[in-house]
């Protein structure tokens, strides 16, 4: 299966929450990336703009969303952590999971595994008014 523009969008949004981090590692003196709750904010907001960008339809109670989902919450409370505690080790596995997510959602659009709703046969009922 192809990619499409959204992946590309999504890479390129995760990228740039590398170069937040990579940025806040080179120069921790400056002034707001300096901070790691500031980089950590950065992060889960790309993060949360990659996921919009990369996600497709997925069928409620699927194994894949269940994950993803589970990514995503493990990302929002290193996001929390981050932002008492100011810990840069916490903010390490904040882009660890955020790029471990884009690169498992690459990868299933590279397979072309997708979770499809079951498709019906019934057509719904057209409700009709009396006389």
């Amino acid at each position: 299966m192809r990619l499409t523009w959204r992946d590309g969008a999504a890479t390129a949004v995760v990228a740039a929450a590398g170069g937040l981090y990579l940025w806040h590692l080179s120069d921790p003196g400056m002034a707001l990336v300096g901070s790691a709750r500031w980089a950590a904010a950065g992060v889960f907001a790309l993060g949360v703009v990659a996921c919009a960008a990369g996600t497709d339809s997925l069928t409620e109670g699927s194994r894949y969303a269940s994950v993803m989902s589970a990514g995503g919450g493990l990302a929002g409370v290193l996001t929390v952590f981050t932002l008492v505690t100011g810990s840069g080790v916490t903010l390490a596995g904040l882009i660890a999971v955020v790029g471990l997510l884009w690169l498992v959602t690459t990868a299933r659009h590279l397979l072309g595994v997708h979770v499809r709703a079951p498709a019906t046969t019934e057509t719904p009922e057209l409700s009709r008014r009396p006389g």
